[in-house]
């Protein structure tokens, strides 16, 4: 498939190809390849008649018709990570591929199990920055949030309330620039195992600060 090699091409720039690491990464960037071919079938067949509670009830049994159900059991925990950046890369790439392309950012959800508990976002284009980020509030187990890199004017102080509300088990939290007091004041009450924060370059004033006094494990 056309889209399989354009993203084959993207994904898999290798410098060491010798060191085992490096074949680890190559398995991960296959399996991201893999899953968004899959998608991108799915919805090519599905185009004109998505109904979405269906899709989301039969997902894996039409999409990932040779792992079934159990497909994210597959991929390590320690490698979840990894796997999730390939996936929201491709989609990015797939995005630019055609109009079908572009359509599969209504599945991003999909990769945010609830088991996750680090993630990291990296420089991603707007079309998947936002849908990542506004499926964030479900990953409730999260314990490491990294969105120092979530850099765009898309992302409201709002947003980042609405999110930092349901992850009460985060120890280590790095945020934008557009957190402000009122984005701190929601983690003072709503994050009490935090342990470490990163405010640097946002408009967290002292006001912002004396809620994180709340956070009794903040070191």
């Amino acid at each position: 498939m056309d889209l399989a090699r354009v993203l084959k091409g993207c994904l898999s720039s290798f410098s060491c190809p010798g060191k085992p690491q490096v074949l680890t990464r190559l398995c991960v960037r296959s399996a991201a390849v893999y899953v968004t071919t899959s998608l991108y079938d799915f919805h090519d067949k599905q185009t004109g008649s998505i109904d979405t509670d269906a899709i989301q009830e039969h997902m894996w049994d039409e999409v990932f018709p040779l792992l079934d159900q159990h497909f994210f059991q597959l991929i390590p925990v320690h490698l979840y990570e990894l796997f999730l950046d390939n996936v929201l890369c491709a989609l990015e790439v797939a995005g630019h591929f055609d109009h079908n392309g572009k359509q599969l950012m209504q599945y991003i959800a999909l990769f945010f199990p609830k088991h996750i508990k680090r993630f990291r976002a990296q420089s991603y284009a707007d079309r998947v920055l936002m849908p990542t980020v506004c499926c964030l509030h479900k990953c409730s187990n999260l314990e490491e949030l990294y969105l120092e890199k979530a850099d765009s004017a898309a992302i409201t102080t709002y947003l980042l309330a609405h999110t930092l509300k349901h992850l009460n088990q985060i120890r280590v939290l790095s945020l934008p620039k557009q957190c402000d007091d009122d984005v701190a004041s929601i983690i003072g009450i709503n994050c009490p195992r935090l342990e470490s924060i990163v405010l640097t370059g946002t408009g967290v004033t002292n006001t912002g600060l004396s809620w994180l006094l709340c956070c009794r494990n903040l070191h």
